[in-house]
Order: C-alpha cells, then structure tokens, then sequence
C-alpha cells in the first residue's frame, strides 16, 4: 500500500461512487482520486456527512440535515423539519427529535417508525426494530410502533466491573437475521434471541485457551454475504455459521508484516471483500496503524503506520474505495492510499 496524497484541515468526509466528498470549515470539496475542487459553501461548520438514498447530506454542529444538489452547486432544504439525524445505517437514517422527545428512522424519504420508547444501539430487519440499551432487548413492529417484546439479560448472569458483580449487559451486536438476532454481552457470552417470539434460542461463552481467550468485548464481527458467514476479529479470527453455530477458528497469514505480532485490532468496518482495521501497539492506548484484510484471499494485504505525530480517532474508520483507502488522524489530515 502506497500513500498518494494527503489533504490537510479536514474535518469530515464520506464516500461517492467514484470519488470523495470533504469538508474544510464551511466549504465542500469534490477529490476524483487524482484532484480536488471545490463544489460550494454553506453558512455553517460541516461537522459530518453521508450519502443517503443518493443524496449527499451535510451535518451541522447540532446535527441539523442540508441536502446538496451536487449538479446544481447548491444545498436544499431537509425532507422533514425539526429532526436532526443520529446515524446513517444501511438504508436508514436515525433521527431524533428535541420537541417532541422521539426518535426514529427515516427509509424512502419516509418516516417509517417514531417513538418516545426508542433507545439504545438500534438494528432493522423486515418488520422490526431491535433495540439494545443496558440490561434489555427490546423489539418494537415497525407498521405499529408496537413493542412486542422486551428481553432482560440479568436472567442470564453477571460480570464483574470495578470489583462489583452486576447484571450482565449488551455489548455490541454480532449479527442481524431475519429471524434471530445475535448479541455480545458484557459477560462474554453470546446470545441469540428469536425476533418474532423474543424466545432464547441459545446463551453460551466463547472461552477459547488459557494462552488464549476469546475477550468479546475486544472483538470485531461482521456477517459476510460472500462466504454466508459471521466473521470474527480478535487475536486471529473465526468464522461462525449462522446455522450450526459451529466455531471455526482460522489464522490469517500476516508473513509479509511482521509488525502485526506486536499489534491489536481495535476497530474493523466490512467493505464488500475487503475488511479495514485499525490497530494499536500492545500496552499503547493510540491507534496508530491502518490495514486491509482480504476475506477471499484469508489474509492481511496491506498495513501502515500513518504517523509518529498523530492518531485515528475512535469514531475514523478506514473508509475503501476503488483500491483506495482513506483516513482522517487525529491532526486532520486525511490520508489517501492506494493498494
């Protein structure tokens, strides 16, 4: 992986079909892979961006949506009023609202689901809303904001945090299907819960060795559409069958980077059949390096240290687009690779 570029001052940027989208202060920039230009400016900080429904849509300080007419040079008014959006995830935008306290998502440039009771990590799959705050599971019927079912995860056990014994609590989720969701817990257990019933399907521990466990909270997991697999970082990898629920743990190969002996993945992103990681030294606290594994292949293809004198912040991730990688450090300067 060679670095091609490196844009300095950027406060965010998301990703086109063909090329980028960035932000310096008020102004929005345009790069094509090889040039910039500027498209427009607008009267206030773009904070962070995304493309939804193939509208580009600029943030503010307060997360209030302009959308860009990227022919025309020119920003227009949001689909709805009073909202401010919290996420984009897949084909939704989350939003919230301060007046009335709700929050929500939008698909199709519809509201589709608003209510007071949403909380917490929110997932989507066919009619429902899976929704992880604390302790609870809760799964509301999007075509009724009807909650249907809500499930408590003390009746599974505990963990220990600050010497303290408490109920165990969501983590993170492994995956989402369309009858099953698939969580972590604080308490290194996975559990798996029927979205239609909100029965337990099955609660276990990935213990793995004593030389060396498997730490779920430590761990990365994405659902890979090309192998039908759960894909799962943590000192290698494993893959899981959504089916059989079987482990099956693989190493990949890093022979060309000896660096990834001292390192920890810290945070992965699934990007069709590449996965992009960050990675920090062992007993450092600063992310510092970037890299590419690829799923087909079973390994690590490329790894780089983007700098002695900067970071990636916890909320970067290495963003690919056509064989190119792009991060923005802590200093703001966007990094652009090529592999």
């Amino acid at each position: 992986m060679k670095k091609i570029n490196e844009i300095p001052k950027v406060i965010s940027y998301c990703i086109g079909k063909n090329e980028i989208y960035y932000s310096i202060d008020n102004n929005l920039f345009i790069y094509n892979l090889q040039d910039s230009e500027e498209l427009l400016k607008v009267p206030f900080c773009i904070r962070s961006m995304g493309f939804f429904e193939n509208d580009l849509i600029l943030l503010d300080d307060y997360n209030k949506p302009v959308i860009v007419d990227i022919d025309k040079k020119t920003t227009n008014e949001f689909y709805f009023n009073n909202v401010r959006i919290l996420d984009f995830v897949e084909d939704y935008l989350i939003f919230y609202r301060r007046e009335p306290d709700t929050s929500g998502f939008i698909r199709n440039k519809k509201i589709e689901f608003e209510s007071e009771q949403l909380r917490g990590r929110i997932r989507f799959v066919k009619d429902f809303v899976i929704s992880c705050f604390c302790q609870f599971i809760e799964c509301y019927q999007i075509s009724s904001t009807k909650l249907l079912w809500r499930f408590d995860l003390s009746a599974i056990g505990s963990f220990e945090s600050a010497g303290k014994m408490k109920p165990d609590e969501f983590d993170k989720y492994i995956a989402v299907f369309e009858n099953e969701v698939w969580i972590a817990t604080r308490g290194n257990k996975v559990v798996i819960i029927n979205n239609y019933t909100g029965e337990l399907v099955k609660v276990f521990e990935w213990k793995g060795t004593p030389s060396e466990p498997i730490v779920l909270w430590s761990s990365q997991f994405h659902y890979s559409s090309i192998l039908k697999k759960i894909i799962g970082f943590h000192a290698n990898y494993m893959l899981i069958d959504p089916l059989t629920k079987n482990i099956e743990k693989k190493i990949y190969t890093y022979t060309a980077f000896k660096e990834l002996e001292n390192l920890n993945f810290n945070k992965t992103l699934l990007q069709n059949k590449f996965i992009s990681f960050k990675a920090t030294e062992k007993d450092q606290g600063f992310v510092k390096y970037i890299g590419i594994f690829n799923i087909e292949k079973e390994e690590i293809i490329s790894l780089e240290k983007i700098s002695d004198k900067a970071f990636v912040p916890s909320m970067q991730f290495p963003l690919i687009l056509n064989n190119h990688l792009f991060i923005l450090d802590s200093n703001q300067t966007l990094h652009i690779y090529k592999f």
